[in-house]
């Protein structure tokens, strides 16, 4: 998840988990399951 977050641009996998939760309703991480 964080090579994910660093190559969309975001400064760190924390912000980018908050940002993909809120957009699409789940975490990263439970999307990947």
């Amino acid at each position: 998840i964080t090579e994910i977050a660093i190559a969309c641009g975001f400064a760190n996998a924390s912000h980018f988990s908050t940002c993909f939760k809120a957009e699409n309703g789940i975490s990263p991480s439970e999307e990947r399951r």
